[in-house]
């Protein structure tokens, strides 16, 4: 109908996998790894990790905004050796807590955008209101 607006959806797509501690380093699917994260929706995060085409041998969400201790990471990593995974992967919001700590196997961050279904004309838009 004449006068409705479009509507726009965006989702969060995971776009790279690069190395904590060194981003020039990636990681290639299908990689058996440990996904560990603090965020509002592990799901979410879970779900991309196995979209890239990785395999979570073992998944451990932490509560929202947390700190991570050097405990936890040596627990995870126990936890992967068990499993068989070959690295951890995170999110890009846990990366910034985790840099400082020891990891005697890999860690990986998953890197993500939002990707915003009809974003050409949403863009024509609000150049048209500026």
């Amino acid at each position: 109908m004449a006068g409705e607006r479009p509507i726009f959806n965006s989702r969060m797509q995971p776009v790279r996998v690069v190395g904590l501690k060194n981003s020039s380093e990636t990681l290639a699917p299908p990689a058996r790894v440990v996904g560990c994260c603090g965020v509002g929706n592990p799901k979410s995060f879970f779900e991309n990790v196995r979209q890239m085409g990785f395999e979570i041998a073992v998944q451990k969400s932490f509560p929202d905004h947390h700190v991570y201790s050097q405990d936890e990471i040596d627990s995870l990593i126990r936890a992967a050796k068990d499993a068989g995974a070959t690295s951890l992967i995170t999110t890009a919001k846990d990366a910034v807590k985790l840099r400082t700590l020891s990891f005697s196997i890999p860690c990986y961050v998953l890197e993500i955008e939002i990707a915003i279904d009809n974003a050409e004309e949403l863009t024509r838009l609000i150049i048209a209101a500026s």
